[in-house]
């Protein structure tokens, strides 16, 4: 039924690029993803920046395994927004898997500048932080992640894994 009123709203605004978005976003749910894609390369056409559907082109390329293409995809939401939170959260937890610390580290902060409370920015920092060797950084960035999370057990354990590392 979802599919059905995207394609209402599409019939008369064929340049809706809000529901362009939906729609990959209800292909993307439907594990459809190279449908879901499909529909955010065709919006893309349009000469109408949003930095929501690069985004989400880029979570569903990660979901198709393309990694690269993902990263080029958060990076055009940044040149679109460069406060995008969700981008910046993306490409932070891509690098910090791949082990590119400072880097990750810089778009927790640039979360942070936004969101100072975002709990997943604040453990993404700790951990680039332990990585990059800033142990009392990191043991500071978890003691407030405890204080905004009391049971959230990432700081508890990431505390461990520092002390028994370091």
């Amino acid at each position: 039924k979802a599919v059905g009123h995207v394609r209402k709203v599409l019939a008369g605004d064929p340049q809706n690029i809000q529901a362009y978005n939906n729609l990959a976003l209800i292909y993307y749910d439907l594990r459809k993803y190279e449908l879901a894609q499909l529909v955010c390369l065709n919006a893309l056409k349009f000469d109408k920046p949003d930095a929501g559907l690069h985004n989400n082109l880029g979570l569903i390329l990660l979901k198709l395994n393309k990694v690269t293409q993902a990263l080029k995809s958060f990076n055009a939401a940044l040149e679109v927004d460069p406060s995008h939170v969700p981008a910046h959260m993306n490409i932070g937890l891509i690098t910090l898997s791949y082990r590119d610390f400072a880097n990750a580290q810089a778009h927790f902060d640039a979360v942070l500048k936004v969101d100072d409370g975002n709990v997943e920015a604040l453990v993404g920092k700790a951990v680039a932080a332990r990585g990059l060797g800033q142990h009392g950084e990191a043991v500071s960035l978890y003691g407030r992640v405890r204080s905004l999370a009391p049971k959230d057990g990432r700081a508890c354990w990431n505390l461990g894994v520092l002390h028994q590392q370091y």
